[in-house]
């Protein structure tokens, strides 16, 4: 069944267990498909947070709770995965980035050793040197359980 779909507690608890799964074992790159599969089954709503304004935005358990989600909202889960998984992820590999996209549309994307883009579009993972007319308009760090922006 769809994790998304499940009541609150059962969506927790879901998300728990997906994070437990992306052992060690597994490359960066397989975790990154992973975690780019899992959320591509998330439903797409209208805005719920604005991009603009990170001290606005909900931890991952709220996000995950709350269970409303815009493309920037799965963009935050895809980091909150990501940071929330062994320490093999941190704030100097992994950023949130405000992006113009060649559609005009602005949304939040995941950044990975500035490499890798997750979020560009939904259920993909593209090389961010090989996407065109993309911008990054800001860049957000999660550091001591807060964003910043720069």
């Amino acid at each position: 069944m769809n994790p998304f779909l499940k009541p609150k507690s059962q969506r927790l608890k879901s998300w728990r267990e997906f994070r437990t799964y992306l052992n060690p074992d597994m490359s960066d790159f397989e975790q990154l498909e992973e975690i780019v599969k899992w959320w591509a089954q998330c439903p797409i709503s209208s805005r719920t947070l604005d991009p603009y304004a990170p001290t606005s935005w909900p931890t991952g358990w709220e996000l995950i709770y709350q269970g409303d989600f815009c493309k920037s909202a799965i963009a935050l889960g895809m980091e909150q995965t990501l940071l929330l998984r062994n320490g093999r992820w941190n704030s100097d590999r992994v950023k949130l980035v405000l992006i113009n996209d060649n559609n005009e549309d602005i949304y939040l994307a995941v950044l990975v050793d500035n490499k890798w883009i997750l979020n560009y579009s939904h259920g993909e993972i593209f090389d961010i040197s090989k996407v065109n007319n993309i911008k990054i308009l800001m860049t957000s760090i999660y550091s001591k359980n807060r964003h910043k922006s720069y």
